[in-house]
C-alpha cells in the first residue's frame, strides 16, 4: 500500500549475538518449523559442538576497541546526551532527536525495565545507550529465552564500538542467553560485527513518505547513512 502511494521502504538490519548458544537452539521457536530441524537443532544444542562452533565464531569475529571505555548504569540521563547528540548530528543524513528530554519521555525513570547507560571513554562521556533484558515465556521467536536488547544508542563519531562492546557487557552481565539489536547506519552496523554479532533477517521496516525520502535523496544509498533503531517509531514493542 506505501509503495503505491511511492512511499521508500527500507530494511533496518538484524544482529544477534548467543551468550549461551545451547539454550538459543533449544528455545529459538521460529526455527522450529519441522520435525527433522527439531531433531538437528536438539542433537546440536545436547552435543555441545554447535556452542563451541558459534562460541568460537564469535570470538573470532570479535574486535576489541582500540580506546578503553567504561559504562555506567544510571538512573536517568543527563545533560551529557545532549552533548553527545551535539557533537554526533552532522555525521548522519537522517537522526531522529535523541536529546534529553526525548529521551526521558521514551524511556522515562519510572520505567525499571529499562537500563541506561553511559560509557566514558577517558576524555569524558562518549556514548550511550538503552537496554532490555527480558525473560520470554512462550514467545512466538523466542521461547523461553532471557533476551537482552540494544533498544536505542548514540555515539561520539567514532567511538560506536565502544558502546556496542560496553551493550553487550552490561547485557552479559544480567545472564541474558541472546542479544539482539537494530541497526541502520553503516558505523553501528560495522561495531555490531566488530562485537562477535551475526547478521539475521529483519522485519524491522522503515518507511519514509515522499516528502521525508526526498530530503535525503538518492534515499536507497543515503539510508546506509542514517541512524534508526529499535527505539524509534514503534519502540521496542515485544521485547
Amino acid at each position: 500500500m506505501l509503495k503505491s502511494r511511492n512511499w521508500s521502504l527500507a530494511t533496518t538490519s538484524f544482529y544477534f549475538r548467543c551468550v549461551s548458544p545451547s539454550r538459543v537452539l533449544h528455545d529459538r521457536v521460529c526455527l522450529r518449523t519441522h520435525p527433522r530441524w527439531n531433531f538437528a537443532l536438539d542433537a546440536a544444542a545436547w552435543s555441545g559442538l554447535a556452542s563451541l562452533f558459534i562460541s568460537g565464531t564469535q570470538r573470532l569475529r570479535t574486535r576489541r576497541p582500540a580506546k578503553k571505555f567504561n559504562p555506567s548504569i544510571v538512573r536517568d540521563f543527563g545533560n551529557e546526551v545532549d552533548e553527545i547528540q551535539e557533537r554526533a548530528r552532522d555525521a548522519y543524513t537522517l537522526l531522529p532527536s535523541r536529546d534529553g528530554e526525548i529521551l526521558r519521555l521514551r524511556y522515562p525513570a519510572s520505567d525499571s525495565r529499562f537500563v541506561r547507560l553511559v560509557v566514558d571513554s577517558g576524555s569524558g562521556p562518549c556514548g550511550w545507550a538503552v537496554l532490555l533484558a527480558t525473560s520470554m515465556h512462550g514467545h512466538k521467536q523466542f521461547g523461553d529465552l532471557r533476551v537482552g536488547t540494544i533498544v536505542d544508542c548514540l555515539a561520539v563519531p567514532g567511538d560506536e564500538d565502544c558502546v556496542i562492546h560496553a551493550a553487550s557487557r552490561v547485557l552479559e552481565e544480567e545472564r541474558v542467553d541472546l542479544i539482539v539489536s537494530n541497526q541502520s547506519h553503516r558505523n553501528w552496523c560495522r561495531a555490531s560485527m566488530h562485537a562477535g554479532f551475526f547478521s539475521g533477517p529483519s522485519n524491522y521496516i522503515f518507511a519514509a513518505s515522499p516528502e521525508l525520502s526526498g530530503l535525503v535523496e538518492p534515499f536507497a544509498s543515503n539510508f546506509a547513512a542514517s541512524h534508526l533503531t529499535r527505539g524509534n517509531g514503534a519502540g521496542p514493542i515485544h521485547l
